[in-house]
């Protein structure tokens, strides 16, 4: 399949403590998705690979990270 999926849909970030966020999404309809990269990134660095899942999800990383994105794979 060659079509970008969309982006995921109902994502929100939730701090549960000073060094933790869970990051919850779910599958965009009408696409097949192997599953989801979530990556970091703090000030000033790249961004690191913070855990990979399908379907729904939450990961929990560092909280004092000053970026974050969901890759479709």
């Amino acid at each position: 399949d060659t079509t970008v999926p969309t982006a995921p849909v109902g994502v929100s970030a939730t701090a549960i403590s000073p060094t933790q966020v869970n990051i919850i999404w779910s599958v965009p309809s009408g696409f097949t998705i192997i599953g989801y990269k979530i990556e970091y990134k703090t000030t000033g660095g790249s961004y690191t690979t913070l855990v990979t899942t399908t379907g729904t999800g939450t990961a929990t990383g560092v909280a004092n990270a000053n970026g974050a994105e969901i890759a479709a794979f």
